[in-house]
């Protein structure tokens, strides 16, 4: 295989791979300031939540927010479950006696 058609199907391998983490929204620009002690972003309309909190949680170098939701019970209803056979084979440790 010449070095050319390597580094061609390299960079045919890598576009596919890089397709599944591409957006497709355009990418913006957030303006940072500080508030008293604490840094803060200032979103542009099409970025702002509908909720009063966030949640926030590093994924490498970048910061993710995800809004919180406000009721439990949608995602408590429809959330993930345990399968029937969680836990199976696990044995519960014996009572320990303790003083009162």
């Amino acid at each position: 295989m010449s070095t050319a058609y390597a580094f061609l199907r390299f960079v045919r391998l890598a576009s596919n791979v890089s397709g599944v983490y591409r957006c497709n929204w355009q990418q913006r620009k957030a303006k940072i300031f500080m508030n008293n002690r604490s840094q803060a972003v200032r979103l542009p309309k099409e970025f702002q939540f509908d909720t009063q909190e966030v949640f926030i949680r590093k994924e490498g170098s970048d910061v993710v927010l995800s809004p919180r939701p406000l009721d439990w019970s949608l995602y408590l209803a429809e959330g993930p479950v345990a399968s029937q056979f969680f836990m199976e084979g696990i044995e519960d440790l014996p009572v320990q006696e303790r003083e009162p």
